[in-house]
């Protein structure tokens, strides 16, 4: 038998294929820290814990991620990738209430927490699944092959079912009859991680599998890192009140190279008829141009900037101008707007969201429209 023939034998005998799910929830909640208002959303998945909460009387939403085991919460709050506080307590059975202390800056406040969902916010379901293909493993049982790892969400209770349903429709990428169970929305959620798991196996296998030669064996030895693709989904609410939801959507791809590929998309969703909202339905007609100048302002003053000149020495690509993109999002304090790598920046840069509060918005909102809550931000 030919050596390649031998080869290519060993690696369909080798091939395994095994997964792993979960199921949870994101819910919002209302209480106090040290007595001072407070409002959260909260991802409940088995033992993990994540989130974001802020201040009411500031907006601005401090990311939150810990435990949960046996009815213990441990979470940390992080601020420009640094934790700045931590909260301890404990969490009902039901995931409805949660108490304990938050200590940061050698101080210690009592919080308290209850799930809240008034009219104009959603709770939403969350299902994990983890996928791996194991093509084949070197000498030292190094696993080669392809691995999917899926957090995706869907709208699990909305006052207005017609709008849950397109809402769901717009996530699920699928038509959705009315009056779907809690579990026939989850299990096409599941439908749809598997699809993207197949989809990444059979592409593995055309452009790795097919193409393997006993010449690669060395490289499965040495660099087999080179060899194990791998992509990660992850949605995450960012807003979720006044009858309107921004989810962001993070893609993360390897498939070999010096580094992975990623990107992140927004969806903002009107709670009221279930659309998905563009600029358009936000602004007043005309709005474009001043919008773009008071994104391209913070976008300086972020990087401390006083030109387009000194943001080229930075690493950004602004010689043609600087456009707005309608990848935003919507939060308690003002619209984002997010530039994947590559887009205005290098790669080294990463993603970057440039932030526009709506004090700097109030003439451009449109005052009969789904941002009429936030023309009163002064």
């Amino acid at each position: 038998m030919p050596k390649y023939a031998a080869f290519t034998l060993w690696i369909v005998l080798s091939t395994i294929n095994s997964w792993s799910q979960s199921f949870g929830v994101i819910r919002p909640f209302t209480g106090t820290i040290s007595g001072i208002p407070v409002v959260a959303s909260l991802k409940i998945v088995d033992t993990t814990l994540s989130g974001f909460y802020y201040y009411t009387r500031v907006g601005e939403p401090i990311y939150l991620s810990g435990t949960i085991r046996d009815s213990k919460v441990a979470l940390s709050e992080v601020v420009d990738d640094s934790v700045t506080g931590k909260f301890s307590g404990a969490i009902t059975p039901d995931f409805s209430e949660l108490k304990g202390e938050w200590k940061g800056n050698g101080k210690t406040f009592p919080f308290a927490m209850k799930y809240d969902l008034p009219a104009g916010s959603a709770e939403l379901g969350v299902v994990n699944n983890n996928f791996t293909y194991v093509w084949r493993r070197n000498s030292i049982g190094t696993e080669i092959g392809a691995t999917l790892e899926g957090s995706f969400c869907y709208i699990k209770s909305l006052q207005d079912a017609e709008a849950m349903r397109k809402m769901n429709q717009i996530l699920l990428e699928t038509q959705i009859s009315p009056g779907l169970s809690d579990e026939q929305l989850r299990n096409r959620v599941v439908a749809m991680l598997e699809e993207s798991f197949n989809s990444l196996r059979q592409e593995y296998d055309t452009t790795v599998v097919s193409f393997a030669s006993v010449n690669d064996s060395a490289l499965l030895e040495e660099s087999p890192s080179m060899f194990q693709w791998d992509q990660q989904y992850n949605w995450e609410v960012l807003f979720n009140e006044s009858y309107l939801l921004t989810i962001r959507a993070l893609y993360y791809e390897y498939t070999g190279g010096a580094h992975g590929n990623y990107g992140y998309a927004n969806l903002v969703l009107d709670m009221k008829d279930g659309r998905q909202l563009s600029l358009e339905d936000l602004f007043v007609p005309g709005y474009e141009n001043q919008l773009k100048q008071l994104a391209l302002a913070e976008l300086k003053r972020q990087y401390k900037a006083s030109t387009i000149e000194d943001l080229s020495d930075q690493g950004f690509f602004l010689e043609n101008g600087f456009e707005l993109t309608d990848n935003f999002f919507i939060q308690k304090n003002g619209i984002g707007f997010t530039y994947n790598p590559y887009e205005i920046a290098a790669y080294a840069l990463g993603a970057i969201d440039i932030l526009v509060p709506w004090p700097s918005l109030q003439t451009l909102i449109r005052p009969d429209g789904p941002l009429a809550w936030a023309r009163s931000k002064k």
